[in-house]
Formats: C-alpha cells, structure tokens, sequence
C-alpha cells in the first residue's frame, strides 16, 4: 500500500509538472538538434576536403601535363645537342686539319723563301766576284792593248806578266760561273781563243812580249777577241745581277703578299676553332644538364602520378563514406521526427493521459 501510495504520488506530482513522454520528446530534440549540428560542422569540413581534393587534383593534373610537355622538350633539345655535338666535332676536325695544312704551308713557304733568299745572296757575291774580276782583267788587258812608249815598257815588266797571271786565275773562275749561269749563251759563243789564254798564260804572256810593233798583229788579235768575250761576259753577268735583283724583289713581294694571306687566314681559322670549340663545350654542358634535367623530370612526373592516382582514389573513398555517412544521418533524423510525431500525435497524447490513472492499458 505504500508503494501504490508512492506511485501514485509521484504521478500526481509528474502531471502536475510534466509528463515523462515530454522529456523523450525534448531528448530527441535535443538528439536531433546535436545530430543536425554535428551535420553541419561535418559538412563544412568534408566542403573543405572536397576543395581541397578538387584544387590538388586540378594542380597535379597541371603538374603532369606540365611535366610531359618539359620532358617531350628536353627530349627534343637533347637530340638538337646530340646532332649538333655531331657537327661541331666534324667541324673542329676539319678546322683542326685546315690549321695544320696552314702552318705546314706557312712552314714550307718560309723556308722555300729562306732557301731562294740564300740562294740569291749567293747569286749575288758570286756574281760581284765575277764582275770586279772581269773588270779588272779587262782593265789590265786594255792597258796592255796600248802601245805607247812607256806602256810597251810596263807591259814588258815582270809586273805586268805577273799581273796577267793574276787575273787569269779571276777570268778562270768567271768562266766556269759564265757557263754555269748562262749556258746558253755560252754554248752560241766561240771561247776557244779564252780558254787558250786561260790554259796556258804564261805562254800567252810570252808571245806577246815578242810583239815588235802593232802593224804585225802578232797579239793585237787575239787580245781584241779576248776583251770582246770578256766585255760579253761582263755584260752577261751586269744583266744577270739586275734580274736577279728584280726576280728577288718579285719573289719577296710575292711572299709578303702570301703571307698576309696565310696568317690572315691562319687567324680566322684559329678565331673560328676557338669560338666553335667554346660553343662545343656550351652544348656539352647544356647537354648534360638537359640529360639530368629529364632524368628529374621524369622522376618528378613519376611522383606526381602516384600522387595524383592515390589522390583520386582517397578522394573517391572520402566521397563514398560521406555519402554512406550522409544516409546514415538522413536516415536517424528520419526516425528521430517519425518518434517525434508518434509520441506527439492526438492518439498518443491520450493514451498516455490514460496511462496516467491506472496501470491497464487496452
């Protein structure tokens, strides 16, 4: 009995305040509120998730596109630099090949110059020899073609045959350079009565002092032919010494200008070697970096897909459960309003009011 009296008590003072399916009703408000609370603060962070998602994937799809686009030019500009290390070795082998084929030329010009400069100076003093030598024995043998008094005297003196043996030996040595040089000349003249003379001067020299006057040309003669051929020779071997200095000056003129060709030829060669060589290097190196450049490039890309594939599936996956979790949700705060609507209907009021007086419940 005093339990019942409790019971009923605490019914009297519940209806008096308020009746236990209120307070369901109000905790499942409250659930519905926190559930569609919880909704939200979700919904804005998985809203951040998904731009995210979409931002990444749009950068790294770039990213990629990117990435193929500077490996397909590298690509390019490695085979550009490949060909062109091709062309710049056969270019510097040939430049290489025509600076040595210069300086061999600029070698041998110098030295054939070298060689005719001597050669020339040569030509030179053994001609001067020769004329100072002509002219000396022309000088003695005109004196001795003079046949006044004191010359015929001089001219039998031991003086004067030792003179005449003197310029034999000179006459003898411009002899064997005349028919050396002028051969041609030689071959079309009579020498015969000089080298007579230069066979045996003394014999010469002895005859002619037996002469008695000039009317019995004994010696005047052949004095004469003697002179003549020296005077030819003289001439010959003057003329010689004038073209061989015009045929110097013709050769060294000639040098000069080639020369200046050479070296100026030699300098563009070298100019052109140097600057091929340092624009060589440039490609090598510019080829070495391209090489490690796609090599990083490659790999970077490689990242990047991985990245972009895991990306797609976690934001596919991410997708997925939220829209899971989004039913769950949609499908609790239906339940929550449909217990809501029971537990506040008419038909539920009133048999809860019923409830509330006696313990049957039909």
């Amino acid at each position: 009995m005093r339990v019942v009296a409790l019971l009923l008590a605490s019914l009297s003072a519940a209806k008096e305040t308020e009746s236990p399916v209120d307070k369901v009703v109000e905790l499942l408000a409250d659930l519905k509120a926190k559930i569609e609370a919880d909704g939200r603060t979700e919904q804005a962070l998985y809203d951040k998730y998904a731009c995210w998602c979409e931002e990444t994937t749009a950068r790294k799809a770039t990213a990629i596109e990117d990435g193929k686009s500077q490996i397909e030019e590298l690509s390019q500009l490695i085979l550009e630099l490949n060909a062109a290390q091709g062309s710049d070795t056969a270019t510097i082998a040939k430049l290489e090949k025509d600076i040595a084929e210069t300086k061999d030329s600029i070698a041998k010009a110098e030295a054939l110059r070298k060689k005719e400069a001597g050669e020339y100076e040569q030509q030179v003093a053994e001609l001067t020899q020769a004329i100072g030598q002509l002219e000396k024995a022309v000088k003695v043998l005109s004196e001795g073609t003079t046949w006044e008094s004191k010359e015929k005297e001089r001219w039998n003196s031991a003086e004067q045959e030792t003179q005449l043996l003197t310029i034999a030996a000179g006459v003898r040595s411009a002899l064997r350079l005349y028919t050396k040089q002028d051969r041609e000349m030689a071959a079309g003249q009579d020498l015969s009565p000089m080298k007579s003379f230069l066979s045996n001067p003394a014999a010469w020299v002895e005859t002619r002092s037996k002469v008695k006057a000039p009317h019995l040309e004994e010696y005047t003669p052949q004095s004469g032919v003697i002179q003549g051929i020296l005077d030819q020779m003289l001439a010959d071997f003057k003329q010689n010494l004038a073209d061989a200095g015009t045929e110097e000056s013709t050769k060294q003129s000639d040098y000069d200008s080639l020369m200046k060709s050479k070296r100026a030829d030699l300098a563009l060669l070298t100019k052109s070697l140097t600057s091929k060589s340092t624009s060589s290097a440039d490609d090598g190196s510019s080829l070495e970096d391209s090489k490690v450049q796609r090599e990083e490039a490659e790999a970077a890309l490689k990242a990047d897909e991985e990245f972009f594939d895991n990306l797609k599936q976690g934001c596919k996956d991410q997708a997925n459960l939220w829209a899971s979790r989004s039913r769950v949700r949609t499908t609790e705060l239906g339940a929550i309003s449909e217990a809501t609507d029971i537990l506040t209907s008419e038909s539920a009021t009133g048999t809860f009011e019923k409830s509330a007086t006696t313990f049957l419940q039909t």
